[in-house]
């Protein structure tokens, strides 16, 4: 095992820790860990990421939901329109799309895109406006959020916590760590949704390296979860924006700067 591997389990490791602290994350660390340390292409490393997030957001959820810590109308109705747009994408739009982009391939523009949506969850995680659990949103707000999560999860191979959680939280009034629980739900829904689209257009997934990297992954979103209570609401928002504006930062170094 290379020692940018042992790096790679490692991180991991984090993005589980990550995952179960703030109910998102796992698809913003999973997908540069693969690409930067295991070596994978973003084209290749979407499909690994939406297996080990989704099963560990599955076990996540599970465990959120048995905590009282889930709320199941928020779920199903911002999941619902994500799982679809999600699966139509990944189904019939990502397999048409050119290899390259001007001067610039498929795999750079992902991963550019993926960037640049990551400042605006930052943002949204980092605003100083308060959540108020007796908000009323009306269905619109839930199908619109629910449709900008699938759009992440479907082009990009994200799970789409880091956009999840700001939506529930500071857009729909969820208390921070309900809205961490239900986003756990949503994310498995739409890893789920994308992992069809790939086995029905055949798309090549290193189960193997899923499985180890998503059992790393899975001892440290326990460990996670476990420091959850220990850590105020408001500071897990503000720790995962910065931490999204640091991927971020990291991913466009590479992409610009870098020699992957």
């Amino acid at each position: 095992m290379s020692p940018l591997e042992i790096g790679g389990f490692v991180a991991a490791l984090a993005m589980g820790v990550v995952l179960g602290l703030v109910g998102a994350g796992g698809s913003i660390l999973t997908v540069p860990i693969l690409v930067y340390l295991f070596g994978l292409l973003p084209s290749h490393a979407t499909g690994v990421s939406l297996a080990v997030v989704g099963g560990v957001a599955l076990i996540g959820a599970g465990m959120a939901w048995r905590k009282g810590q889930f709320d199941g109308k928020a779920a199903f109705v911002f999941g619902l329109p994500s799982v679809v747009v999600a699966f139509l994408i990944r189904r019939w739009l990502m397999p048409i799309l050119p290899e390259s982009f001007g001067v610039l391939s498929k795999d750079s523009v992902l991963l550019i895109l993926f960037a640049t949506i990551m400042f605006v969850a930052a943002k949204a995680m980092l605003s100083k406006r308060v959540a108020r659990e007796d908000q009323e949103t009306g269905f619109i707000h839930w199908l619109a959020g629910g449709v900008g999560a699938g759009l992440i999860t479907g082009v990009l191979g994200a799970g789409g916590g880091f956009v999840i959680v700001p939506a529930l939280n500071a857009g729909m009034g969820l208390p921070m760590r309900k809205a961490i629980g239900t986003s756990l739900a949503v994310i498995a829904m739409n890893s789920a949704a994308g992992l069809v689209a790939e086995w029905l257009i055949r798309s090549p997934i290193q189960w193997g390296l899923a499985a180890k990297v998503g059992g790393v992954a899975l001892i440290g979103m326990a460990l996670g979860m476990s420091l959850q209570s220990q850590i105020p609401g408001n500071g897990l928002k503000k720790g995962f924006g910065f931490l999204i504006i640091l991927v971020a930062l990291f991913i466009l170094g590479q992409e610009f700067f870098g020699t992957r």
